[in-house]
């Protein structure tokens, strides 16, 4: 300082101060050191335990809702057999008699009658509904279809379930008329729909929208997650034998699209085993999933003896109780395909001639 050069002293820094102190003072120091970190520890279990808690419950909620909503599709899937009961009956009562065209103006009849008291019983009345709109769109009266369902989309009061199937069915109408790109936007934004809800994505109906969805655009990405979801529900733990077999045939169906045929062969294996045991499952689906599965065999794996395993009797599609027509002409065409793989095209062709 005398002789003008900068002073380098400087007040003692905090930190200084407290590396002289735990000198000072180092068993003191070591001991609120470790009980700091004991705090700190304590702290830290709490929070990750809270946290653990946290996301516990929430799985909890989420499996809960997975279930309330898996009874909700149950129940109205069986509800809307029975309107399809109670409205067949009632037709027929009024001796109406069979004709195509007087049984769908009734069932338009009965789907506005619904429109007109929907709030009185939204459950019951949107399961009608929908029934009559699947009617029409099997049927070809897509516009007419398209109306009823686009009802129950709009009105809050319907459960998502129906509304989920009332936009699978918006899309397939808007398909047949000839507009994909329309149909294709329907369902992803369905799928987003639900994907929103954990306990929807979880569910069969979001399996078969991406089914739909898949089938239609026959993207890969597509395609991957129809498989997934359909793969989750086969799988998943307590499922109904019958809903098993219904996955496992999608999944054939999916797996031939993407080409992968191992697979394909594999999942109808699946299908036929759980249809079998299933009591829900009646003998024409039983037939139907079975010829599928030999046409597979057939053509991806050329293996005769492997397809015979699974091929339905001739007793069997003969039966108008078990089979119908097309299952005759599919068994002919069949036979003379394996025919052909053996090398007899004489016999194959008179068998050809016969599924003609």
């Amino acid at each position: 300082f005398i002789r003008g050069l900068p002073v380098s002293a400087r007040p003692v820094s905090t930190i200084t101060r407290r590396k002289k102190l735990v000198r000072r003072n180092t068993l003191a120091s070591a001991m609120s050191g470790a009980a700091m970190v004991a705090i700190l520890a304590g702290i830290i279990g709490v929070s990750l335990f809270a946290v653990r808690a946290d996301e516990a419950r929430d799985e909890a909620e989420l499996r809960a809702e997975a279930a309330e909503f898996f009874v909700q599709e149950t129940e109205y899937a069986n509800q809307i057999a029975r309107v399809s009961g109670n409205i067949s009956q009632e037709f027929m009562a009024e001796d109406q008699g069979v004709d195509e065209a007087d049984f769908r103006a009734f069932l338009i009849e009965k789907a506005t009658e619904a429109q007109s008291v929907y709030a009185e019983n939204p459950e019951a009345f949107s399961a009608q509904m929908l029934f009559v709109a699947r009617y029409l769109s099997n049927r070809g009266n897509y516009a007419q279809s398209s109306e009823f369902a686009g009802f129950l989309i709009a009105n809050g009061q319907t459960p998502e379930v129906g509304v989920q199937t009332g936009r699978v069915i918006q899309a397939r109408n808007l398909r047949e008329l000839g507009d994909r790109r329309a149909a294709e936007e329907i369902l992803r934004d369905t799928l987003a729909w639900m994907a929103a809800k954990p306990y929807l994505l979880e569910s069969s109906g979001y399996a078969q929208v991406a089914v739909n969805l898949a089938l239609s655009t026959q993207d890969k990405a597509d395609l991957d997650e129809a498989v997934r979801a359909n793969l989750e529900q086969a799988t998943k733990p307590g499922a109904d034998k019958a809903l098993r077999a219904y996955n496992y045939n999608t999944l054939a169906v999916l797996t031939s699209k993407m080409q992968d045929y191992e697979k394909t062969i594999e999942y109808g294996i699946k299908s036929i085993e759980f249809s079998k045991e299933a009591d829900r499952i009646n003998a024409v689906s039983v037939n139907t999933r079975s010829l599928n599965l030999v046409g597979y065999i057939l053509h991806y794996k050329k293996d005769v003896a492997l397809a015979k395993s699974y091929w339905p009797s001739e007793e069997d599609v003969m039966d108008p109780e078990k089979g119908h027509l097309r299952h005759r002409s599919m068994h002919r065409l069949y036979e003379a395909y394996a025919l052909q793989i053996q090398g007899d095209h004489a016999a194959a062709y008179e068998k050809a001639k016969l599924a003609h």
